[in-house]
């Protein structure tokens, strides 16, 4: 199969998952999707998971590493410039939650009920640590590594 192709095939498969795990969720503990979305955060890290598993397994048989995939460098990066990067996308995305959360609901800030129920304290403490961790290194190489690089530069 061409590299295009299993690029079409691989790049749905996120939001595959997320649609096939809440589904199953549901049909399992015999509740609305509404009733769980307070588990979202759970179920991302656990797609996430998912995701990084299959990256690894298209970087060997590509014959690549994980940093080579996303085309990271060490020694071309200033931390200064990472940090103050850091910074301003916390600054925009978290401002455009919050404006976002004000245009829709009228609300500032604006934290959806179903998405801030309580889940299993053990749960919610793991996932503290575990969300952000797999979510940069699942979304980075699936985003950026697999589905920009794989385009050839112009």
């Amino acid at each position: 199969m061409k590299n295009k192709q299993k690029l079409w095939l691989v790049l749905p498969m996120r939001c595959l998952l997320f649609i096939t795990a809440f589904s199953l969720c549901s049909m399992i503990t015999r509740k609305d999707l509404t009733e769980i979305t307070n588990w979202w955060s759970v179920i991302a890290s656990l797609i996430n998971g998912i995701t990084i598993f299959v990256l690894w397994i298209i970087c060997r048989c590509n014959g690549k590493t994980y940093r080579e995939m996303i085309r990271y460098r060490k020694s071309e990066k200033n931390i200064f410039h990472g940090v103050l990067f850091i910074v301003i996308m916390l600054l925009i995305g978290m401002g455009g939650m919050y404006l976002a959360g004000w245009l829709c609901y009228g609300k500032l800030p604006y934290l959806a009920p179903m998405m801030i129920a309580p889940i299993s304290p053990y749960f919610a403490v793991i996932n503290i640590f575990l969300l952000p961790l797999t979510t940069t290194i699942a979304e980075d190489g699936y985003y950026l590594g697999y589905g920009v690089n794989s385009f050839p530069s112009k």
